[in-house]
């Protein structure tokens, strides 16, 4: 991985063909893609703020099925 941006979450990477990953060790996962790199950092913060919404509405949805 070339680029590399950190953000409160932590560390993404982003591969020449564009796809940002975000780097966990075994719990690494691709965040979406990146058409410029000079936007990585802006691109982390919204995998990041996707990610946080994303785990709210699950386990908002795991609590109402209790």
């Amino acid at each position: 991985m070339k680029y590399i941006a950190k953000t409160d979450d932590g560390r993404y990477g982003l591969t020449p063909a564009g796809e940002l990953w975000k780097i966990a060790g075994r719990n690494s996962y691709m965040a979406g893609y990146v058409g410029d790199p000079d936007n990585i950092e802006y691109a982390a913060d919204e995998a990041d703020e996707e990610m946080r919404v994303l785990t709210a509405q699950a386990l908002a949805e795991f609590k109402r099925s209790k």
